[in-house]
Order: C-alpha cells, then sequence, then structure tokens
C-alpha cells in the first residue's frame, strides 16, 4: 500500500509542504515504528542507483587517508579521537570507524557560518558557530537516556527548528565499543544498532525534504 502511492506522496511533499514539521503532520508514519523502512521506500523511488552509506567502505578510508595527510586538524580533543581511529575498523567494526571519522571531520570543514538567536527573555544574539556546535548540530554525545531528554529539553527552550540528528548513547569521549544509536525526527526517536545505518537515514530524511532535489525534476 505504503509502496504504491509512493509518486503521490513524493510529489505531495515536495508541492505542498516546506518544512519537515509539516511533512510529519501529514505522514507521521515516517516516525513511528516502520518509518526507517518507509523512509528507504520513498528514497529509494527517487534515487534508484544510491548506494547506502554504509557501503561507503573504500571513500571512507579514503576521506581518513586525506585527513591524516594534511594533518590539518587542530583541535587537541578531536586529534585525539582521530589518532584512535584505526582502518581496519572500516571492515571489522564499520559503526565505530564512522562514527569517529564524521565526528573528526567537523574539525577538518571547520564551521564558518553566523547564527542569530533569542534568549529565554526574547532578546538577540548574535555569534559565530563553533566545532562543538557544528557536531551537536549532527552528533550528540550522551552518556545516558536522561542526558538526551535533556539536551532535547534545552533545544526545545531555544525555540528554534530543531533538524533531525544521532544521539550516540555510550562513552562521551568515543573509547569505548558499546553504543546505542538514535535519530531524532520531531520529538520522536528512531533506534539502531549501529551508527551508519543511523547517519544513512538522516541523509535520506534531509533528502526527501529537499524541493531543490535533482531527482524531484521526475515529478514536476
Amino acid at each position: 500500500m505504503w509502496q504504491s502511492c509512493a509518486n503521490y506522496r513524493i510529489r505531495q511533499i515536495f508541492d505542498e509542504h516546506d518544512n519537515l514539521k509539516d511533512i510529519f503532520k501529514t505522514w507521521p508514519q515516517y516516525k513511528e515504528g516502520l518509518g526507517v523502512k518507509l523512509i528507504n521506500m520513498d528514497f529509494g523511488v527517487l534515487h534508484k542507483d544510491y548506494t547506502p552509506i554504509f557501503e561507503w567502505e573504500t571513500k571512507l578510508i579514503t576521506v581518513y587517508n586525506v585527513i591524516k595527510k594534511e594533518k590539518y586538524i587542530k583541535d587537541a580533543g578531536i586529534k585525539s579521537v582521530f589518532d584512535r581511529i584505526d582502518p581496519s575498523d572500516a571492515a571489522s567494526n564499520m559503526s565505530l570507524f564512522m562514527m569517529r571519522l564524521t565526528w573528526c571531520l567537523h574539525g577538518y570543514l571547520y564551521p564558518t557560518s553566523k547564527y542569530l538567536r533569542k534568549d529565554k527573555d526574547g532578546k538577540k544574539t548574535y555569534g559565530k558557530y563553533t566545532i562543538k556546535d557544528s557536531q551537536e548540530s549532527s552528533i550528540f554525545l550522551a552518556r545516558s537516556i536522561q542526558e538526551v531528554d535533556n539536551h532535547l529539553n534545552f533545544l526545545e527552550k531555544r525555540n528554534e527548528n530543531i533538524q533531525p540528528f544521532i544521539f550516540v548513547v555510550g562513552d562521551d569521549n568515543l573509547e569505548d565499543n558499546d553504543y546505542n544509536f538514535y535519530v531524532y525526527l520531531d520529538h520522536a526517536l528512531l533506534h539502531f544498532v549501529d551508527f551508519q545505518r543511523a547517519l544513512d537515514t538522516c541523509f535520506k530524511i534531509d533528502g526527501l525534504s529537499d524541493p531543490t532535489n535533482a531527482a524531484y525534476s521526475s515529478y514536476v
């Protein structure tokens, strides 16, 4: 049933919705029990030749080698994590390898944009994004589910639009091998047993909600 109306749904998403919150109001199934399967289905309609992120082993090793060769990472904390990356993990423990590498990329692709926010009193504040801001906009390291709840409460109090991102629950120094992963989708948390599938889902939901997507042209 879901697959049979994919073309109609994708057309409606791009024509009638401007943001993810509106998409989830119309199609809450994306963030429910079968949400990941449904996201995969619809993204597959748009991108039939897409190679899932969890099959990017060779590409990720290339990225790792480039960063290592250029020695561009200056942040001590990120450098410590990068030095613990073992390329052999790309085959034996892709989740750990990709999680550490993605975290370290923020120290390589240094953020340059600025932000405008309102504090709790409604006063506007301006600032420049830090590496930590960049990291936590896509990955938040938490030692417990309680820290996950605390962070979500903090974000909601800022009254900002919260985009999908990943919670990594476990050792927040990325030294361990045992983690749980959750993708935040409009007040819902989708659980994953590995990082690469969590990241793949974030990438796909972003692609489904982007009307500038080249694949959309076939549905106009």
